[in-house]
Formats: structure tokens, sequence, C-alpha cells
């Protein structure tokens, strides 16, 4: 893998570099794909170009573009994607084969328990972050999370962790003279079981001066790279021909990492500015422009759109109902639904769209929003493809192969001691390798492999799930909802949204008492950060917006002062 890298860091380049600042939905990651394909006319392949982006979602989706543009596989784009994962290629780790292993939930737990403390497990993954960087800014999280979220944050920062205190960050019971003890001895656990974390990839390929060999360096995002991040893009600067970058100065979302607008604005460099928004239609981006107009050093007032109209909608303590005439009738139009923690999301997905029988996904992965829809208990069947499968059996609908065996997969055999059964004898392990047949009528599937239909609540299919997955799937059936796809509502926080778009965004202002105390105690800095994230909210709207300012619903919640009459 070394092969790739250049362990020499340029004396013999002389780097130029261009970046492009654009308002929400300008087309920024278009114009840095553009640029690439100016390269790919000249001559230059699309493997010897290195596109790196913030986020995971962003990295798929500009691998996805790119190879559809080219007509190649994904697998060809070896230098595209997030920071960490092109450096996880120059390091030539394999986390996978557990060479080195990365550290979970279980390693953090161990070497806590030493000193009497437990860590939250998770579901356990080696696979790269969406970011490495936490969107709950010390705020509802445990203080043992919040011991690996200030190693983080001095990482990020390059600062030693001695200066911890400077954080301001407060622990509910671990004695903070035990603190720094804590953290810095979490490095020699890590060397003395072999175990690395994300932030040891970025400064592992730092001290080795580890280059990607390429002609040209496309980063998108630019202002939401943290010091250490930014260390990572000077090093490999510095041998690399051309650079491309783009931005926003006034999106810029993790302040507390040290992420900055200042290192997109201060960058010398060629500067495009794009101004017009392909994304956003008129009347919702006039809103977001005058919004972000009120943070002290925003830049690029002179807002355009496309798109005329946009309906913007401002409701101030609405009941769920009030909320939900403005949630869209066709069922192929994307919904967001969008809060200031994952706390609050989380409350609306238990307390409202659960028991309404609305199905979602969590914009972004995270153990602090409950994804009812994801997994069929344990077996990796989604719920999801049994609701759809049992509303085609109900409604006599065509079948495929592999939704059959989902359903038979919940169902018991026939034999002598199952008089109750549904599938018939045999079947199971005549249908694990059927490739014949890839269609089936519902009088096929009674002919062929079922004793009778279950019916859509049958006890065998609700008594495999979770008690939330039960709520959820008798809920959507009850209320007539089955049509509507989870992966069209997200359900998030206001960073997880960043660089997405749909149909309808629901923007909620609504905080707990932590995150009000924080931006009480942050003055003039803080409430411009709360401004920025806002402003990414309502800007991620392609039809309408719908801001809901102090839902009526939500007990003990607070309202954030934005500054001006939307």
């Amino acid at each position: 893998m070394f092969l790739y890298c250049l362990l020499q860091v340029g004396s013999a380049y002389v780097t130029l570099f261009s970046k492009i600042i654009g308002i929400p939905g300008s087309g920024k990651t278009t114009a840095l794909i553009d640029k690439l394909e100016d390269f790919v006319l000249k001559g230059s392949s699309l493997e010897s170009m290195c596109f790196v982006t913030f986020s995971k979602s962003a990295g798929r989706e500009i691998k996805l573009r790119v190879a559809k543009k080219f007509g190649i596989d994904t697998k060809q784009l070896f230098y595209y994607g997030t920071v960490h994962s092109i450096c996880n290629k120059l390091l030539g780790w394999d986390l996978r084969g557990g060479n080195p292993k990365i550290a979970l939930d279980e390693d953090r737990d161990d070497y806590l328990s030493q000193y009497g403390y437990t860590y939250p497990i998770t579901d356990a993954s080696v696979e790269l972050p969406e970011t490495s960087i936490s969107d709950e800014n010390f705020t509802e999280i445990t203080d043992e999370e919040k011991l690996f979220a200030l190693i983080g944050w001095c990482n990020n920062r390059l600062v030693p962790l001695e200066k911890w205190r400077d954080i301001g960050v407060m622990f509910d019971y671990i004695d903070p003279s035990m603190v720094l003890e804590i953290c810095k001895g979490w490095s020699g656990y890590k060397q003395e079981n072999d175990l690395v974390d994300f932030d040891n990839m970025l400064s592992e390929t730092i001290s080795h001066n580890l280059v990607p060999y390429a002609r040209a360096l496309f980063v998108d995002e630019l202002q939401d790279f943290t010091p250490l991040m930014y260390k990572v893009f000077t090093t490999w600067s510095k041998g690399i021909n051309e650079v491309f970058v783009a931005g926003d100065p006034n999106q810029f979302l993790y302040p507390w990492a040290g992420a900055s607008s200042d290192f997109l604005l201060n960058l010398d460099a060629d500067l495009t500015i794009q101004n017009c928004s392909h994304r956003v239609p008129l009347n919702i981006l006039k809103k977001a422009e005058l919004l972000i107009s009120t943070v002290e050093g925003s830049h690029y007032t002179d807002f355009y759109a496309d798109k005329e109209g946009g309906q913007f909608v401002h409701l101030i303590s609405p009941s769920f109902d009030e909320i939900m005439e403005y949630f869209p009738s066709d069922p192929e139009k994307k919904v967001y639904f969008l809060f200031r923690t994952n706390y609050l999301a989380d409350r609306f997905c238990v307390d409202y769209l659960i028991p309404h029988g609305i199905p979602y996904t969590p914009v972004k992965a995270t153990r602090r929003i409950h994804d009812a829809w994801r997994y069929y208990q344990r077996s990796g069947q989604k719920l999801l493809d049994i609701r759809d499968a049992m509303v085609k059996l109900q409604h006599n609908e065509i079948l495929a192969t592999w939704e059959i065996k989902q359903i038979i997969n919940c169902l018991p055999s026939c034999s002598r001691r199952r008089p109750d059964a549904y599938v018939k004898y045999g079947v199971k392990s005549w249908l694990k390798d059927q490739k014949e047949k890839s269609e089936w009528t519902v009088k096929e599937i009674l002919d062929d492999l079922l004793v009778k239909l279950p019916k859509w609540d049958d006890s065998w299919i609700l008594s495999r799930l979770t008690d939330l997955q039960r709520d959820a799937y008798i809920a959507n059936m009850q209320h007539g909802y089955y049509r509507l796809s989870p992966d069209k509502i997200r359900v998030g926080t206001l960073h997880s949204s960043k660089g997405l778009g749909a149909h309808v965004v629901f923007v909620f202002n609504s905080h707990t008492k932590a995150v009000d105390d924080h931006i009480m105690e942050g003055g003039r800095s803080a409430i411009d950060d709360e401004t920025r994230l806002y402003f990414v909210g309502i800007s991620r709207s392609r039809e309408s917006c719908i801001l809901v300012e102090d839902f009526a619903e939500f007990d003990n919640t607070y309202v954030f002062d934005m500054g001006v009459q939307l």
C-alpha cells in the first residue's frame, strides 16, 4: 500500500490553489466534479485524482456521481472519500482483519473498569464514522462518554490533554482530579492492546508524511475541517500540483472541535463565488439569507435562486396534528424532521411517529435515536421488508422469491408437533436454493409453499419483534401508512442534515436546558453558532420549510431567540 504514497513531501512541487465559496445548493460539489472532468478530458486518469469530503454520506454520493458520469465501478475510485478513509488506505491498515484493531465501546468499557466506571456499549462496528466529530457538544452524554469526547476535542484542536479544563466541560460524578490520568492512560492502553481510534489515522498519516500519489486534490466542505484535519490537508497539498477546495463559511457547524471558516477564507487561492442556489426556492432562501445576516461577520449575503416560490411556514406552539397538516401526500417526496439534539429527535420518534404509525429512518446512524424499522429482531431481516411482503400478501399482489423467504423464515414448518404451522414440509430447505422462479402469485404461494396465509398481525410475525418494533409495525398498518417508506422520512439533528436535502423540511426550534444553558453562557459567539445551525436546517428545503417554534407537546424545553422575525 505504501507504493501509493509519497514519503518525501515535496520541494519539487509548486502547488496551485483554487477555491469555490458558495451558498447552500449552489452546486459547489458539482463544480469540483466538473474540474475533475477537465483533467480527465486532458488525459489524466480518475485514479490519479484524490477527492476528499468531510462526511461519509457525502463521500458515497461523490463516488456514485463520478462513477456514473464516467461509466466505471466505484471500486476504481481509490483516493475518493473522507479524510479518515484515505488516511487509512495510505497507512495500509486492515481494520476488518484486525490489523490493527479499531477501538470499540467494549474496549473503552474494559479500560474504564479499572477505575470503577462503565462505558455504554452499542452495536460494535469497525466502519469509519459518518464524521469523527460529535454533534452533542458535551451535552446530554454520560461522564464516561465525556472523557473520550474530551480526548477527541484535544486531538482535533491539537491541544495537550493537560489543558482539558479550558474546555469548560463539567462532570456529574467523575472526580475532576482523575480526568487527566484517565485520559492520558487511554493512549497506553491502546498501544498495549494493538488498538487505534479514528484520530490516530490522521496523526499517524501526518507523522509519516504520507501523501496520496495524485495529480490533483479536491476537497469539499473545508470549513468543517478541524485543525487536525487541516494539518492533513496542508501535508497533502505540499506534495500535489493542483488543489481545488469548496465550502461555505456560513455553514461551519463544529466550532467546539476547532472547525473554523478561517481555514477556507484565509486560504490563498484563486476565488470563485457561487451565490445562486439550484436547490432552495426563492421564498425559503430569502428567509435563510435574512437569518444568516444577523451573524457577525456573515459572508456573501446576495442570494439568488433558480426556482421561484417555495413555502415557508412559521408555526408557534403547534400540536402534532397541526404539524402533520404540512406532511406531503405524495409518498415519494422526501421529508426531514430536524432537531437541535438527538435526545429531542428520539423523543419525537418514540412519542409521536411510532404511535401514529409513521415510519422513519435516522438521518445519521446513532444509538441515540431508536431505529425501529432497521432490523427484524436479530435475524438481519429488515422490518420494512417484512411489512412490505405482508402488505403484498394481504392485497393479493405478486411477491418476489426473496420476499417469500422473508415471510417463511418467520413461520413454523408443518410437522406432527406443529398443528398450527404454516409452511409445507420441506419447503424451507427447497426454497433456500430456489433460483428458477423469481415471482409468485398468492395462489401459487398457497399451492406450493404455505398451508394457509398468515394475517399481518399473526402472533408468529409479532412474537419476533421488539416492543418498539411491534408498536411501530401495528400502528403503521392500522393507520394506513403501509405504503410509506422510512427511507423517505428522516429524523435527526440539524448537524446531521448537512449537505443533504428534502422536499419538505420540519425544523424544530426547541432546546433542552443543557443546550439552553450553553447558549446563555457562550454569549454572542454561541448565538452565532446556533444561528448558523438553523441556517443550515432551513436551507435543506427543496419545496417547503416548516419552522416549528416551541413544539407544544415537548415539556420543559426552551426556544432559541433567532433575533429576527421569520
